[in-house]
């Protein structure tokens, strides 16, 4: 049976922040499209760009038509971003190298995983590889398609321009655990916040500049969070803290425990 994704948009009652009592109300629902893999809206709202393997469609929401398929070069495409101006999109995507490229970059023998940033220019259609060498780590968009960030297993967090490549900022994360490798990364809705999850520790930076940083807990047995929106989701509440295991990551101040529904 093939993979297909139902495509449904939808847009809540009221035009202010959801709250526990309001529910979305269905704008369009389109055909079912198959095996849809990335996606983003548009800057202006006007577009939602769906991507898969090997080509990227764009639907005009307000009008709820079909606008065009765009083709690119076949990968695993996992993410995206409409760049400022939405003349272009930003594509995360996953490759793999095996054990040549393991020894040559003195890491275990087997599959590692590269990222490759691309941009793809929507006059035109050309792709031009952006960031190449990603391996073994993890990197995130910034909402606004200005920034990526990049975080490496070796706990270098950076902040690079996806228009020049230049590199805005960077740090370096607390030593690593003997704990299993997990680590992510993930920016709040606005792009203010940076998260990090880095082997037990949950670390909130400002972001683009990353000059603070902020400790939500310093435990290996907190499980991996989750963003949403602002608010970074635990999995259960710090030892020894009163705060909820929701946290505001708002634009000013440090994260704050999110006041009970």
């Amino acid at each position: 049976m093939k993979n297909l994704l139902l495509v449904t948009l939808a847009i809540l009652a009221s035009t202010g922040l959801a709250s526990a009592q309001e529910s979305p109300r269905l704008l369009w629902k389109s055909e079912s499209i198959s095996g849809m893999t990335a996606h983003a809206f548009s800057h202006s709202g006007k577009l939602l760009a769906l991507g898969n393997d090997s080509v990227i469609c764009f639907w005009n929401v307000s009008a709820k038509r079909f606008e065009r398929s765009l083709i690119i070069k076949s990968g695993k495409y996992d993410a995206m971003v409409f760049a400022p101006k939405d003349n272009a999109v930003f594509l995360r995507r996953r490759d793999y190298g095996y054990r040549s490229l393991g020894a040559l970059l003195n890491v275990p023998s087997g599959a590692v995983e590269v990222f490759v940033i691309v941009r793809v220019n929507l006059l035109t259609g050309s792709m031009v590889e952006l960031f190449s060498d990603l391996v073994n780590c993890k990197c995130q968009f910034s909402p606004d398609g200005i920034h990526l960030a990049i975080l490496t297993a070796q706990g270098i967090l950076s902040i690079q321009d996806l228009n020049s490549g230049a590199t805005i900022a960077f740090n370096s994360l607390p030593p690593r655990r003997d704990w299993p490798g997990v680590f992510t990364l993930n920016f709040s809705h606005d792009g203010s916040r940076l998260v990090a999850y880095w082997y037990g520790q949950v670390l909130i930076y400002d972001a683009p500049h990353l000059r603070t940083r902020q400790f939500i807990e310093d435990s290996l047995e907190f499980g991996t969070p989750k963003v949403l929106g602002n608010t970074l989701f635990l999995t259960r509440t710090p030892n020894g803290s009163s705060q909820a295991p929701l946290l505001d990551l708002g634009a000013r101040g440090l994260a704050a425990e999110q006041p009970e529904a």
